[in-house]
């Protein structure tokens, strides 16, 4: 509102406008999916449909030809919840401040911000609870109680106006741990053999076909079905079962309406619609199975250029017998880390998501940091071609004593490719692809760089050796595997990847990669796989 008039008279108090707006419901755009009902109290969104609310009413100064502003948020509670990504809704809406009279005058104190749902909009009480666990309202700030009071200006009648803008973020990780529907959860009158109906499946999934199955008495023959989505209802007449598709993951008060032209009768329940089925559905090559990727490293430190999301779950078991389980410093066992074992340091020039798990019993980690980087396969490469002695091959037959050997070109390697039991270091001047495990050298110190990408054939299962690329594919093959991949020795990528994503273990709380460093392989190639920097100072006397 404005600020207080100077001269005769008192200033006016400015009073914001209530009126509700409307928030496009989500599943128009069909950006997003919910999870069920949570239990809150309803605001802004009723059931996540038709979005009545209000922003909340606010105070003003007195009117004067000063005039000030002011802004404030409120926090919001609501009754769905998002699913896997989480979304902000805005709404505005715009007041008028009253003017006040013209003299002298200070303006009014400001009234404290309060929300007030649109009339009509139900404030539920739910009997029960359903939506996953972990699932949360983001935070939300708090509103400001102090108003202020309008300033003094100069006499004269004038009015002000008011904005506002209301945003709340919602999110939760999944709807898998929901439980289904309370069919307890009804209202109108529901018996059996008059009004009824059951819905199948129990946990009904969004754009699956949902089934209605109707028990009315043979005297009441026009019936429907209202499935509370803003779709047309369904006549049913003498019938006893329907078919429905919810476009959109939510809580649905369905409405069936039994009647025989004269007097009828209403049996309501809630149908909680779910973003999955909470089932996971065997894996195969291809389509893409559903499953949560993640992996971890024994004895290692790790650096990412870029953020990193490593989702462990909270219930972690081990890879095999090489994870020991050395998550905590001290307690009992456990397996829910990403660096396990003697772990060094964890970090990330982006920010650090674990999921339910930790980085390491030290947790020595550290995100949105620099990090510096001066080994590559490239630089390597000019290096060794310039500074050490080189056999160039065209057969990896050739392999057959401790050197460093270069190969120009694109390779295939499988584990029948290389008989020597030395210990190498292996150059391609291009792409790797490994098409099985190599078993071969699980005896051998061997280390392969690669100035390209490294592709990994889905049915690798354990690589032995410390392993360079620019990118790496771990699926090269197929879309996803859920063979899980077991590497003794080292990866190191020079380019951030997520293609591990492609390792979907069918027992998820495995990861469906793990590393562990082998330091005696290092210490084995430490002359050839190392690199030397100089620095000459000349000194004259």
């Amino acid at each position: 509102g404005g600020g207080g008039g100077t001269g005769v008279g008192s200033g006016g108090t400015g009073a914001g406008d209530s009126g509700g707006p409307t928030i496009v419901p989500p599943y128009a755009s069909g950006s997003i999916s919910y999870s069920g009902y949570n239990g809150f109290a309803c605001s802004t969104f009723d059931n996540g449909q038709t979005g009545v609310g209000s922003c909340p009413a606010s105070g003003g100064g007195g009117g004067g030809t000063e005039s000030g502003s002011e802004s404030w948020s409120e926090a919001a509670t609501f009754n769905m919840l998002c699913g896997e990504q989480p979304h902000t809704y805005t709404a505005e809406v715009v007041g008028e401040g009253s003017g006040g009279g013209a003299g002298t005058g200070s303006g009014g104190t400001g009234a404290e911000p309060t929300s007030t749902p649109a009339p009509g909009t139900p404030t539920p009480t739910p009997t029960q609870s359903l939506y996953p666990q972990g699932c949360s309202i983001g935070a939300t700030p708090t509103p400001d109680p102090d108003r202020g009071s309008g300033g003094t200006g100069a006499g004269g009648a004038s009015s002000g106006a008011l904005s506002c803008s209301c945003s709340v973020t919602l999110g939760c990780q999944t709807s898998r741990q929901a439980p289904p529907s309370d069919p307890s959860q009804q209202s109108g009158t529901c018996n059996a053999g008059v009004c009824d109906f059951t819905v199948s499946p129990e946990m009904p999934v969004f754009n699956n076909e949902v089934s209605f199955t109707v028990d009315h008495a043979s005297s009441l023959d026009q019936n429907t079905l209202d499935f509370d989505d803003l779709s047309d209802p369904v006549s049913l007449g003498t019938g006893t079962s329907a078919t429905h598709t919810f476009v959109n993951a939510g809580v649905y008060d369905v409405t069936l309406t039994c009647s025989n032209g004269s007097s009828s009768i209403e049996c309501t329940r809630r149908v909680n619609t779910y973003c999955d089925n909470g089932v996971a559905p065997t894996p195969t090559p291809s389509p893409a199975p559903t499953g949560l990727s993640w992996f971890k490293i024994k004895d290692g430190a790790f650096d990412r250029k870029s953020l990193l999301v490593n989702t462990i779950p909270a219930s972690a078991s081990s890879f095999d017998s090489d994870d020991d389980g050395m998550c905590v410093l001290s307690g009992p066992q456990l397996y829910s880390c990403m660096l396990s074992g003697s772990a060094g340091t964890l970090r990330t020039e982006g920010s650090l998501t674990l999921g339910e798990g930790t980085s390491s019993a030290p947790a020595w980690q550290k995100a949105d940091t620099d990090i510096t980087t001066r080994f590559t396969p490239t630089n390597y490469l000019a290096y060794v071609r310039a500074r050490k002695q080189i056999t160039t091959i065209t057969s990896l037959s050739q392999i057959s004593e401790k050197k460093i050997y270069v190969y120009d070109g694109n390779l295939s390697l499988a584990s029948a490719d290389i008989a020597s039991t030395e210990d190498f270091v292996l150059v391609v001047d291009g792409d790797l692809t490994i098409t099985d495990s190599l078993n071969s050298l699980q005896n051998v110190s061997a280390a392969i760089v690669t100035t390209g990408t490294l592709y990994i054939n889905e049915q690798v299962s354990t690589l032995y050796g410390i392993f360079t690329a620019n990118t790496v594919d771990f699926s090269s093959d197929a879309t996803s595997t859920t063979t899980p991949l077991k590497i003794v020795g080292n990866l190191v990528a020079t380019s951030s990847t997520d293609s591990y994503n492609e390792r979907l273990r069918t027992d998820t709380s495995k990861p469906s990669l793990f590393v562990r460093v082998d330091y005696h392989r290092y210490a084995e190639l430490l002359d050839l796989l190392s690199t030397r920097y100089y620095e000459q100072q000349e000194i004259v006397e």
